[in-house]
């Protein structure tokens, strides 16, 4: 990785992050950095993005407190750097609802239709990774917002061989009963993508 030689003391962490990049041109793969503030998880971030950044296409979001009661502002920021590039590529009713979901057109008198906007997302992912290898980056992953969640969700199951990665970023979650809660839940990853847990 690009800037492991920078990272003192974290060599499994590092070859767990590795081996998840490493993995994305075979095969969709997730990874989630899991730990409270201060651990490290900034530093594993930045050399995972810089590597990724070096093998293909990085698309990133960040999650915040204030916005994660807004409608799909995830999403927007993640296609943002591609939308002009990816809507002349897909169906017109699959185009006019990315473009009405990224506030981009006028919904109208129709509204908005979620299954649309969720096959347009899967088009576009698949798309986006037909040169090359794909990671969408979310970090803060514990504010992305529900619907941004839903979305990349239904698209991500969708995948079978696709050169795409998810890697985020979250806060040690627990539940009512002291367990952690499954961020997987919330990004569609499958059983076997990776929740890594760092300690100091």
């Amino acid at each position: 990785m690009s800037t492991a030689a920078e990272i003192i003391g974290r060599d499994i962490e590092l070859a767990e992050v590795s081996a998840f990049l490493n993995a994305i041109p075979a095969r969709p793969a997730g990874l989630i950095l899991v730990g409270e503030a201060g651990i490290g998880k900034t530093a594993l971030w930045t050399a995972a993005l810089a590597t990724a950044r070096e093998r293909g296409l990085v698309l990133s979001s960040r999650g915040a407190r204030a916005e994660a009661t807004l409608s799909l502002v995830g999403l927007s920021d993640l296609l943002a750097p591609v939308i002009d590039q990816v809507l002349p590529k897909l169906p017109a009713p699959q185009a006019r609802a990315l473009e009405i979901a990224l506030l981009r057109a006028d919904a109208g008198e129709a509204p908005l239709e979620q299954r649309t906007l969720m096959v347009a997302v899967a088009a576009v992912i698949r798309s986006l990774c037909s040169s090359a290898p794909l990671l969408l980056a979310i970090d803060d992953m514990q504010w992305l917002d529900a619907s941004t969640a839903e979305v990349l969700g239904f698209a991500l199951r969708r995948l079978s061989r696709e050169p795409v990665g998810v890697l985020a970023r979250d806060l040690e979650c627990v539940d009512e009963q002291g367990q952690r809660r499954s961020a997987q839940q919330r990004t569609g990853q499958r059983p076997g993508d990776g929740v890594f847990q760092l300690a100091r």
